[in-house]
């Protein structure tokens, strides 16, 4: 269940009440599928992921169905497809959710590799450039990837992302009784820590376990919560038992109703390595949970300026000690206040009907222009 689905899913009663009729175009049997469904969306299956292939699947779809806007979530890899629809003659947004191209990422320092890497993916950057009709940063850093200086270019787009606040409302007050483990697991707890993301490389668990086991939670009675899964989830419950932390870190796997864990935790850990935006961290400042997290571009646009004191290296395990450490201390002291407040109303400028409003502004100007060109 990945933030872009989730966001997608949160934005649709927007979209309906600006009469924007949403078919979605991907590969079909993902987790999510049946909520889509559920909310009245006409689900179209891609059929692979090979890039020529899509290029001829959504050709086709084009042809036999009628489209005003293609909007692609596939960020980086999202160049045949814009030529595709320009091919067919209907406007193509790129919607850019990472900092970087996570397209075989193993293969980034690898020599060969890495040049067949670089080579595919400046060629999807060339096609975007030539055939999309706008390019939409979820995050401003985003669009540095496409060019450093996208500011005043009409071909580029920086929009906030956007939360459902009044869904994470409902979440905070539910009563689950599928959750009685966790309220288990925390009762008497001093402090619970908690993070939410994927179990892949670039959230950085194991630089994230280590931190927690720095900070003692033995002699601090301190818990740790993790929401998510992903490929890396074994070998992180294995770093937990190795470590004898299996008291002390829960792992809650896929959640939908993130509110009601964030409404029970103190602060929030977040180390990742790179990221698009991290829409967890506008939650968590809605929600009112102090933030510690790493010091990578993207955050500084995601968190309220009064949290970036504690910012911090996400490869300096020493660094992040000792600026979750000052967190803890201030949080102690009950000197957070203030900050905790104006981080609350910060975050609400993030909410699922600002963004969808920028973005329908934008379909309706563009599909105007290309009508008229």
């Amino acid at each position: 269940m990945g933030g872009i689905e989730n966001m997608l899913l949160a934005s649709i009663k927007s979209y309906k009440t600006k009469n924007i009729d949403i078919y979605i175009i991907s590969n079909l049997g993902g987790g999510l599928d049946h909520e889509f469904v559920k909310k009245g969306i006409t689900l179209i299956d891609l059929k692979g992921t090979n890039p020529f292939k899509q290029f001829f699947r959504l050709f086709y779809i084009l042809k036999i169905e009628k489209f005003d806007i293609v909007h692609s979530q596939y960020s980086h890899n999202s160049g045949f497809l814009a030529l595709a629809s320009y091919l067919r003659k209907v406007p193509f947004f790129i919607s850019v959710h990472n900092q970087k191209a996570v397209f075989k990422l193993s293969w980034e320092n690898k020599f060969f590799l890495s040049t067949l890497r670089s080579l595919y993916l400046n060629i999807h950057k060339k096609l975007s450039l030539d055939f999309s009709s706008l390019i939409v940063g979820h995050s401003e850093v985003n669009l540095d990837y496409y060019s450093r200086k996208w500011r005043g270019n009409q071909k580029f787009f920086a929009v906030k992302n956007g939360i459902d606040f009044s869904n994470l409302n409902e979440q905070a007050n539910s009563n689950n009784e599928n959750n009685v483990a966790f309220k288990n697991f925390i009762y008497n707890a001093s402090k619970v820590f908690i993070h939410i993301g994927s179990f892949k490389d670039q959230k950085n668990h194991s630089f994230l376990i280590d931190l927690f086991e720095k900070l003692e939670p033995k002699k601090n009675n301190y818990k740790l919560v993790l929401l998510g899964s992903g490929n890396l989830l074994g070998a992180i419950q294995d770093k937990v038992k190795n470590r004898g932390l299996e008291d002390f870190v829960f792992f809650a796997g896929m959640q939908k109703e993130i509110g009601f864990y964030l409404e029970k935790s103190d602060i929030f850990l977040f180390p990742s390595l790179y990221e698009g935006f991290g829409n967890v961290l506008i939650e968590a400042q809605y929600m009112k949970i102090p933030v510690c997290a790493s010091q990578i571009t993207p955050h500084y646009e995601a968190v309220y300026k009064g949290y970036h004191k504690y910012f911090f290296d996400p490869k300096d395990l020493n660094d992040a000690f000792i600026k979750t450490n000052k967190l803890i201390e201030d949080y102690d002291k009950c000197s957070l206040g203030t900050m905790i407040d104006k981080a609350c109303y910060f975050s609400a400028n993030f909410s699922v009907e600002n963004m969808v409003n920028e973005i329908v502004l934008k379909y309706k100007a563009r599909k105007r222009e290309f009508n008229e060109g």
